[in-house]
């Protein structure tokens, strides 16, 4: 209902500030939970400066006291390669803060709690037997992370867990996520292909961390080195545009 408060973890960020303005258009009082003390907020936010993955289940307890509804939209994804193991590491940014935000939201007598996960857990269970979960140790935290949630929140809050997909936009402060790729995307030349007159490469090659393909792979080999042998696959090597590109890069 209009004018229940609400608190938006990850409140400055990408979703999170997409969120706030929607709760804001609705008549909600937000507050938001944030990492960036000097992050700029829309007005009559409340901002409170906090780390999620610090605060225990007291904290978070306190933190919504007189909240009727949460959102985390906050955590850590795949788009840059974790630190080894990776399994741990996003746990530690996508589990246990969930598991502690659910019971403290139990315990304030909140209402509702929204999570802000991902499609690729919907995927696994559209397509078992290609066992994301099972292979992937970002996508297991995340169907962990909705579990956690819902034992969390035991009888209390409803739990409603949002399988998002690749959202693409721009908010105040932040670029795009594909502007990087832009160059690449106005060239007629595949990656890695050379001209004589110059080159048209993907920026991942002279930046190899804007490289999604790069980032993914670099994820699959934190949690298992040897995943990553052999990449590209032959199969790929095979294809028109490995050859246009060997090919440039030969008469180049």
């Amino acid at each position: 209902m209009a004018g229940e408060r609400v608190l938006v973890v990850g409140g400055t960020g990408f979703l999170g500030q997409h969120i706030v303005a929607e709760l804001l258009g609705r008549g909600h009082p937000v507050t938001v939970l944030t990492r960036s003390p000097g992050a700029a907020v829309a007005a009559g936010v409340a901002a409170v400066a906090g780390d999620a993955e610090a605060l225990d289940e007291d904290g978070f307890a306190r933190l919504l006291d007189g909240c009727h509804g949460v959102v985390f939209a906050a955590g850590r994804d795949a788009a840059a390669p974790p630190p080894a193991p990776a399994e741990r590491w996003f746990r530690e940014g996508n589990v246990a803060p969930v598991a502690r935000l659910a019971a403290g939201a139990r315990r304030a007598g909140c209402r509702s709690l929204v999570v802000c996960g991902s499609y690729l857990t919907a995927l696994d269970r559209a397509h078992p037997r290609v066992g994301l979960v099972r292979r992937h140790p970002y996508i297991r935290s995340r169907a962990e992370q909705a579990a956690a949630a819902r034992a969390g929140a035991g009888r209390g809050p409803a739990v409603a867990v949002l399988e998002i997909p690749f959202v693409l936009g721009a908010t105040p402060g932040r670029s795009g996520a594909l502007e990087p790729l832009v160059p690449w995307l106005r060239s007629r030349w595949p990656p890695g292909a050379r001209r004589r007159s110059g080159s048209a490469r993907c920026p991942g090659w002279r930046s190899p961390r804007r490289c999604a393909a790069w980032r993914h792979c670099s994820v699959s080999r934190a949690a298992n080195p040897a995943s990553t042998r052999g990449w590209p696959p032959r199969s790929s090597r095979r294809s028109s545009t490995w050859t246009r590109a060997r090919a440039g890069r030969r008469s180049g």
